[in-house]
């Protein structure tokens, strides 16, 4: 339990924490300044509620100060996110991104397994008659003989 809340108190409130400590020392990247853990920058839409303002009223306001920068940190309850704000920032975006990509080998972890296997394998008469055999050894098709008997016993 205690783990559980050590990881929960980790994710929700220090990853943001140091998110927006990362971004906020780069001139180009525009971070709110308050912050509340749990909530992100929610709180400011609820401080436009109780304020009796317009919900996200925030937003506008600040529209003006964004345009001066490429990029926003938002934190949306505990998840952060990085958004691109600006043209610049979006081609600059682009051109990392590679434009041709080869086929990915996914061969990392338990997906060794699944590279090749019979659930990849194009269909043909020796897939089908491979996954009729699987099936039949799990007892996935057979199982519907016993159905009239089990709801005999539920009955």
């Amino acid at each position: 339990f205690i783990v559980a809340v050590i990881f929960f108190l980790y994710d929700a409130v220090v990853i943001p924490i140091l998110f927006r400590r990362k971004f906020g020392k780069y001139p180009n990247v525009f971070v709110r300044p308050s912050f509340m853990p749990f909530l992100g920058d929610y709180h400011q839409a609820l401080k436009d509620e109780s304020t009796n303002r317009i919900y996200y009223q925030h937003v506008r306001e600040e529209a003006k100060l964004r345009n001066n920068y490429d990029m926003k940190v938002d934190i949306e309850g505990k998840v952060p996110i990085l958004n691109l704000i600006s043209d610049r920032a979006l081609k600059e975006y682009i051109n990392l991104s590679p434009t041709k990509i080869d086929k990915l080998r996914w061969i990392k972890g338990s997906l060794k397994l699944e590279v090749g296997s019979l659930a990849q394998e194009k269909t043909n008469s020796k897939t089908i008659k491979r996954r009729k055999h699987l099936s039949n050894l799990l007892g996935l098709n057979s199982a519907s003989k016993y159905i009239p008997e089990m709801l005999g016993c539920s009955e």
